[in-house]
């Protein structure tokens, strides 16, 4: 007779190999007492059989040992039971992971997920948005340069937006000035060939003058928006003639400029207004003879033009506001329509903030007027600035 199917036990044995005792019940005792003789025989400290197996011990005493003996039922169903035990464990285990960590995930992916989101509608036209990361981490900073990026952009696309603007603007008015000009230029003609018939030179000379600053305003396409320096001097030098004969030597203009500089590059209808400003608002007002020195000079990778006139001087108080469009101290009557604010606007459109006009003046010591524009060429920056 053998084991059953789900047998299970022990013995305890001498060294005789006498069981003194044991728990088996369902196995046949002379086949049990053969299975141990011969499992005792063997040096094994365990054997298998068909229907389980057999286990010895004898550490805790010389003379006794203890056999232990299983079926394989019974393993299958410890296996079985740790089995089910390791899944219930695991899933329990990783239930608890889960609650415990997602928390944490989700402080950590949140700000992903908003920044992820603001990134989304940004790529879709919305320039507003703006995210709140309070993490004190890298999250908290990459959020922070997002709404740093969207607030440049948008910055940059309104200066683009202003920059465009001042474009069709300038483009227009240079359009304005070339429509009215043919048709008093015509007829000037008529008055020089009636004045030549008259023999009278200073009527000759005057329209000659102003003819000569009416061309120039026609000139846009020729030469586009930047000239010569020579150009200008030619402008400023007509005008005078003009001027000269409203007011009978009541101001001369003293030109510092070498031949060289002549040929610099120089945005049209820039030198004349400031000319008109020394004349009308600091030479007119004052009593005797006025001086207005004009001269140029480089520096370093500037082109700078200095105007200087010995005329009243503007007021401490109102240097401060003298470029804002409304300032009492803006002459726009001039042949060209163009204040001193215009004139800083168009040379900072042209070449950026870090140019333009800076002034100095004190009441009745004069002043002093400097442009500052890029020391560069004039055929090569209207190349560049495709935009005239």
């Amino acid at each position: 007779m053998t084991w059953s199917e789900d047998f299970n036990g022990y013995a305890l044995i001498d060294k005789n190999q006498n069981i003194l005792f044991n728990n088996v019940h369902n196995i046949d005792q002379t086949y049990f007492n053969a299975l141990t003789h011969e499992f005792f025989t063997k040096r094994d400290e365990y054997t298998k059989t068909k229907k389980g197996y057999l286990v010895k011990n004898q550490s805790f005493s010389d003379h006794l040992q203890i056999l232990a003996f299983t079926s394989n039922k019974n393993i299958r169903s410890r296996i079985h039971f740790l089995f089910h035990f390791f899944i219930l464990f695991t899933f329990c285990t990783t239930t608890a992971i889960i609650l415990i960590l997602n928390p944490i995930i989700h402080k950590v992916t949140q700000p992903i997920t908003e920044l992820t989101q603001a990134m989304e509608q940004f790529s879709q036209g919305n320039m507003d948005i703006s995210i709140s990361i309070q993490s004190k981490d890298e999250l908290e900073i990459l959020g922070n340069t997002f709404n740093q990026m969207v607030r440049d952009l948008n910055q940059y696309i309104q200066q683009c937006i202003q920059h465009e603007q001042a474009k069709r603007k300038m483009e227009f008015e240079l359009l304005v000035s070339k429509i009215n000009p043919h048709f008093i230029y015509n007829t000037l003609n008529s008055v020089i060939y009636l004045a030549r018939k008259q023999k009278n030179v200073d009527i000759i000379n005057m329209v000659k003058a102003f003819i000569l600053i009416l061309q120039d305003g026609m000139k846009i396409d020729e030469y586009k928006i930047f000239v010569p320096l020579s150009q200008e001097i030619d402008v400023v030098n007509a005008y005078a003639t003009i001027q000269q004969y409203r007011y009978k030597d009541k101001f001369q203009i003293i030109w510092n400029i070498e031949d060289k500089l002549k040929e610099k590059s120089f945005p049209k209808n820039i030198l004349q207004p400031l000319v008109e400003n020394s004349i009308f608002h600091g030479i007119a007002p004052m009593e005797g003879k006025g001086v207005i020195k004009i001269s140029a000079h480089e520096h370093e990778d500037n082109f700078i033009i200095t105007i200087e006139d010995n005329g009243v001087g503007i007021p401490e108080k109102n240097l401060k506001t003298l470029f804002q469009p409304n300032s009492n101290y803006l002459h726009k009557g001039s042949i060209h329509s163009i204040g001193l604010n215009n004139v800083q606007d168009r040379i900072q459109y042209l070449y950026g903030s870090s140019y333009g006009l800076t002034l100095q003046s004190k009441e009745n010591k004069g002043t002093i007027v400097h442009i500052s524009i890029p020391n560069t060429n004039a055929f090569e920056l209207n190349k560049n600035q495709g935009l005239f």
